[in-house]
């Protein structure tokens, strides 16, 4: 059996494409990295149902976020800035 989940686009956030912000790796075995960060970001990581599993106000330029206490599946992790999404990531864990 498999199951595919589609994210849509979030309606509540104005969207501003940040192009130097990456996340890696990706499939990931639990531990994810975001670079590219400025402090005062904030990431927000959602499963596949859209609950928030994670909520990080960034301190550095590099952030690793924990997923190890998660199933595997699908998130989708989001970086925004005030209220404006910068990027958009969906990230795998096996």
């Amino acid at each position: 059996m498999k199951v595919f989940y589609t994210f849509g686009p979030l309606e509540s956030a104005k969207v501003v494409e940040a192009k130097d912000i990456q996340l890696y790796p990706n499939p990931t075995n639990g531990e994810i990295n975001v670079s590219g960060l400025k402090t005062g970001y904030r990431i927000q990581v959602y499963n596949s149902v859209g609950a928030a599993v994670r909520d990080i106000n960034v301190q550095s330029s590099i952030e690793r976020i924990s997923l190890k206490n998660q199933p595997s599946g699908m998130y989708m992790v989001v970086v925004m800035e005030n209220n404006k999404i910068l990027k958009r990531f969906k990230a795998l864990k096996k």
